[in-house]
């Protein structure tokens, strides 16, 4: 199961309307994340709450688009204003196979081109 979220600041509303669906099921989550979007929302600190909602609440691994790879998220990474994210349940993310990775970064390699045209 698949979910792609890219709602301009309302990412942590949308994962806590979607929290039981995505306790039940697990799916993998495209998160694209707007920083712009978010410093102009009136919740504080909105980006560090989305970031500890999905590794705390939802239990998911966080991991960036970076040059066609998947590497792991840490909050010393210096985020560009729109982030990619791709979001694994803790639990799932060792089955998460090389063959599932390369199909989703050509997905998001074709959604990349898409945008430009």
């Amino acid at each position: 199961d698949l979910v792609k979220i890219d709602i301009e600041g309302y990412e942590l509303k949308a994962l806590r309307g979607m929290k039981n669906t995505i306790l039940r099921d697990k799916p993998l989550i495209l998160c694209e994340v707007s920083l712009t979007f978010m410093a102009l929302s009136e919740e504080p600190n909105l980006f560090l709450k989305t970031l500890d909602f999905i590794y705390n609440e939802i239990r998911y691994d966080i991991y960036l688009i970076d040059g066609g790879k998947l590497i792991p998220y840490n909050h010393f990474h210096s985020p560009n204003r729109v982030i990619n994210f791709v979001l694994i349940a803790k639990e799932n993310t060792n089955e998460f196979s090389k063959a599932t990775k390369d199909n989703l970064l050509g997905w998001m390699r074709f959604q990349n081109l898409l945008k430009k045209l």
